[in-house]
């Protein structure tokens, strides 16, 4: 009895065990320069027979892999810009190269994967933020603990506690001070004197 019914049945279950994925929510990139675009298959899915498309904003084919080749299906501002790793789809790695990137890449970019029957294996999707060559953004650190401000009236508060400390702080020195001039001159020799004195009364 012939088993090629079984074949069908088994490749399917093997892509349905399958999920893609995408590890970031937002990639950022530099205009000019190349950015990659990463998706794959958890756990590690052969695609090289299967449908591999990436669109931008749900609408714009911007790379299709299809019957083992690259298709011609893509629109204009991403020809020659864009490349599967061909060598690593055994592996389901799906990532996107993207070529000289442009301020108007900026978008929401989706992977989805097909089988040869139609079947959906997975979409993942994420955000490409492109910011001009040389940029510097503000560090995030800043804007979530910004340095600590003081209202001129918490100043004035604070100025007077200061002064009333130190002005307390001078007293007690004046205090001590006139306590030990009076008891260091209390020497044996002037304690003895102060004594014949008194007997001398």
């Amino acid at each position: 009895m012939s088993m090629s019914w079984i074949w069908p049945f088994v490749f399917f279950n093997i892509v349905a065990s399958s999920e893609l994925k995408c590890p970031h929510t937002t990639v950022e990139a530099k205009a000019d320069e190349a950015v990659i675009l990463p998706c794959f298959t958890v756990p590690p899915h052969d695609l090289r027979l299967m449908t591999v498309e990436w669109v931008v904003n749900g609408t714009h084919d911007v790379h299709v892999f299809l019957k083992g080749e690259d298709h011609k299906l893509q629109i204009d501002k991403y020809k020659g810009r864009t490349s599967l790793y061909l060598d690593d789809l055994a592996s389901g790695n799906c990532s996107l190269r993207l070529d000289r990137v442009d301020l108007s890449d900026n978008g929401t970019y989706s992977c989805s994967v097909r089988s040869r029957v139609g079947k959906v294996l997975g979409t993942c999707s994420f955000n490409l933020y492109v910011t001009k060559s040389g940029l510097k953004t503000i560090p995030v650190q800043r804007i979530l603990n910004p340095e600590p401000t003081v209202s001129p009236e918490v100043g004035v508060n604070k100025g007077l506690k200061i002064g009333a400390g130190l002005g307390v702080g001078l007293i007690a020195v004046v205090i001590v001070g006139a306590l030990y001039m009076k008891f260091a001159k209390k020497t044996p020799e002037n304690l003895r004197m102060e004594e014949e004195q008194t007997e001398m009364i």
